[in-house]
């Protein structure tokens, strides 16, 4: 993750340069207009008024709807595999009514909302990952002329192949009985998030489905500056308007239903939240060289958890607000990573199997791990029980469519 992080500060200037991507201007009316050819309720914007109820199913299963949000997390987003794979073994993982993915949990996302006969695939993916099967630096003379640093062929072949049309189609069934699909990205142009509804997608009859589809997972797991940003077609008055699309995690650290007080979700089921956080908790010390790389690296690190926890507290202030049962896994300090190259196998394998440990012995946290107090200011509301196991530290209106 540090080494990612690394990566988007010292690139993020050659943002302006993205000469190899053919476009032409477009106006903020036109952004405000466009929407994606045939294909209804394709996306909305993550902060609009009516995000809340576009993010709730139609459903309210009688255990209550259950929601998955698979957080950013760079290379280390093997753990969410390896503890669904694990939550399976365990014989206790649920079927989701929604599942939300940022980055690379967008990766993760359709396997983990299509369900655990899919865990064989996730296994082989993520175990079988090396760091040439996602990165490909660039000629460095050619970097300042190019949009990113990195190629994204590999990444983008990664994708192609495991996420077939069959895995789609799969998708477009779950999606007609009603479970949801949720996959972000940042709309560089509007500087705004973007809720992609990735079962509208693949149940559409439009003749791009696939592609578009994805693409989105391309986009939303494309780190600015280090991988190009996904250039996605749009419609304004018959115009095409090529937005530029990067990674989720630009703009937040996992997706969950917006505090949306304005538009009342009506009576439902007490429902649960689970929170996979492909990413280490709190202070993490590490001694810092006065250069620019260390210094650069340990501020963004830095900026990224912070934004996770205020993220996931808000999270868990909702979810007691709402009545709502909330558990949480992390990357617990019992996992000591050492320096290596980005999605290196043998590191990608290493927090695979701890993921995979913890997803079996159910580890949940209850509460983010320093939100003791909350509860002091947030009125709980009854909730169902849920098995827990030890802290594992502790042991707009605006639619774009």
């Amino acid at each position: 993750m540090s080494v990612r992080v690394v990566l988007s500060a010292l690139f993020l200037s050659l943002l302006s340069a993205c000469a190899s991507i053919d476009r032409a201007p477009f106006t903020r009316v036109e952004q405000a207009q466009a929407v994606i050819p045939d294909i209804t309720h394709a996306r909305f914007w993550a902060d609009a008024p009516d995000a809340a109820r576009r993010m709730t199913p139609p459903i309210d299963p009688p255990g209550g709807t259950i929601t998955l949000a698979l957080s950013s997390g760079g290379d280390d987003g093997a753990f969410a595999a390896g503890f669904l794979n694990g939550w399976s073994e365990s014989g206790s993982r649920p079927d989701f009514t929604v599942v939300t993915g940022v980055s690379t949990g967008a990766l993760v996302a359709p396997f983990a909302f299509l369900g655990p006969q899919w865990d064989d695939r996730v296994r082989r993916v993520f175990t079988g990952l090396d760091t040439s099967d996602v990165l490909d630096m660039r000629f460095p003379l050619a970097i300042p002329f190019s949009p990113s640093a990195m190629s994204a062929k590999p990444l983008k072949s990664l994708i192609d192949r495991e996420i077939t049309d069959t895995v789609i189609d799969a998708v477009a069934r779950e999606y007609r009985k009603g479970r949801r699909l949720f996959v972000e990205t940042a709309n560089l142009d509007a500087q705004r998030a973007v809720v992609w509804d990735m079962g509208a997608i693949a149940a559409s009859d439009a003749p791009g489905r696939y592609a578009l589809f994805r693409k989105v997972l391309l986009a939303s797991s494309s780190l600015p500056g280090v991988f190009p940003p996904v250039a996605i077609d749009t419609e304004a008055n018959g115009r095409t308007v090529r937005e530029l699309h990067s990674d989720g995690g630009t703009v937040s650290q996992i997706l969950t239903l917006p505090d949306d007080r304005a538009a009342p979700l009506g009576k439902r089921r007490p429902a649960k939240l689970y929170i996979i956080a492909s990413s280490k908790w709190g202070a993490d010390f590490r001694f810092v060289t006065p250069k620019t790389i260390p210094v650069i690296r340990n501020a963004y690190n830095l900026a990224l958890q912070s934004a996770l926890a205020a993220e996931v507290k808000a999270a868990y202030y909702l979810a007691r607000q709402r009545g709502t049962q909330f558990r949480f896994a992390y990357i617990g300090s019992d996992f000591g990573a050492r320096k290596h190259p980005m999605f290196a196998n043998w590191y990608v394998n290493r927090i695979y199997g701890y993921g995979l440990r913890r997803g079996r012995m159910q580890a949940w946290a209850t509460q983010p791990p320093d939100a003791r107090d909350l509860h002091l200011l947030v009125p709980r509301q009854p909730q169902p029980d849920l098995p827990v196991a030890a802290n594992p530290s502790r042991g707009a209106s605006g639619s774009p469519n």
